[in-house]
């Protein structure tokens, strides 16, 4: 995201008077709508963490029955409906969970194939998708097996519970952007949208980034300060605090330096513009915090390192699993090897204890 003059941008947006121009559409709804993607998050959290409470409680009665001497796994538990078994009841509540609560994960994961990459996305999306269909083929269709498998041998509520877990992952790092967004949000409300300035003896109003070092700058009580400068005549108090921290107002004459984005008390100040822009102590913390966003903590960067080389390596012995089993002439067996080493595997520690990290650090 960056501001300017810029005129005919169509990926822009007007906030305190100032325009925005962004790199991207995502970028711009982010700005605008801050809480759209949280939104989206929540949803998806509910989805799943539903999905998966429903899955808890229906193995819950399975085995409370089973303890009763009646087994719900090899019946229908509606007399009325045959076809809906044990293992279409778990399709039903599972079948949400993986389409709408990993849906970003296969999107993740089409991206990073796009660029010839691996990564957690790529596990995830692998490692669900493999137990869900064949969960699937194991209800619906088992004489696509070579050998006989019964319904209560499936996968579907460790596909959910998988997806839950690094989607808590996911939520938590998307509340620490939301947090670090929002305090560059208010250093941008620090900075005023206009500013008085006097050329050749006429006061005219410019916005505030139109103000040059040199320039003679009027600010009247209650306005923010648009740039560093020094007083040439007046006197005031100015508000400090949400730049320096300063709990009272400070003293401000002639000869005293002004910080921009602080608001002057109840006097009439006169100030020569010193730096502006980018030069700022404002905008110089503005870029620190962006670029504190845009890069990535150490415990991130050692996540990103480990799933440079976990990710390839767990595909691997996957298939290798499956290669031995199957040579050996059990296919079932490789089959459920190779699904048991994704599904072991998925970035369930990596993906919640990263973010957790994260948010204690951030607070």
């Amino acid at each position: 995201m960056r501001h300017g003059r810029a005129h005919g941008h169509a990926l822009s947006a007007q906030r305190v008077g100032r325009t925005y121009y962004f790199c991207s559409q995502g970028c711009r709804q982010t700005f605008l709508e801050p809480e759209q993607q949280l939104r989206r998050m929540r949803r998806r959290i509910g989805i799943a963490l539903s999905g998966v409470l429903a899955l808890a409680l229906v193995w819950a009665g399975a085995f409370l029955t089973l303890a009763a001497g009646v087994s719900l796994l090899n019946m229908a538990p509606v007399a009325q409906l045959p076809w809906l078994t044990w293992g279409v009841w778990l399709f039903l509540l599972a079948t949400p969970v993986q389409v709408f609560g990993g849906w970003s994960f296969y999107v993740g994961a089409w991206s990073a194939l796009r660029q010839r990459a691996l990564n957690m996305d790529v596990l995830t999306a692998l490692g669900t998708s493999v137990a869900y269909v064949y969960s699937v083929v194991v209800v619906f269709a088992p004489q696509w097996l070579p050998v006989g498998v019964d319904e209560r041998n499936v996968y579907f509520e460790v596909s959910a519970v998988v997806i839950a877990f690094v989607l808590l992952g996911q939520f938590m790092e998307e509340i620490i952007k939301q947090r670090s967004t929002a305090a560059v949000r208010r250093l941008l409300d620090l900075q005023p949208a206009s500013a008085t300035v006097i050329r050749e003896g006429q006061e005219m109003t410019l916005p505030a980034d139109a103000v040059l070092a040199g320039d003679l700058v009027l600010v009247r009580p209650g306005e923010k300060v648009p740039a560093v400068g020094v007083v040439a005549s007046g006197e005031s108090s100015v508000d400090e605090a949400l730049i320096t921290g300063e709990s009272l107002p400070v003293s401000k004459q002639a000869g005293s330096e002004l910080t921009g984005g602080t608001i002057n008390g109840r006097g009439l100040l006169r100030f020569t513009a010193t730096r502006v822009g980018a030069d700022t102590a404002l905008a110089q913390i503005i870029r620190i915090v962006e670029e504190a966003q845009a890069s990535s903590a150490p415990v991130q960067q050692l996540a990103d390192r480990v799933t440079a080389w976990f990710v390839p390596a767990v595909v691997g012995v996957a298939f290798g699993a499956f290669a031995l089993w199957t040579l050996a002439g059990n296919f079932t067996a490789g089959l459920l090897a190779f699904i048991a080493v994704l599904v072991i595997s998925c970035p369930c520690a990596l993906g919640i204890a990263t973010p957790a990290a994260l948010m204690v650090g951030v607070g």
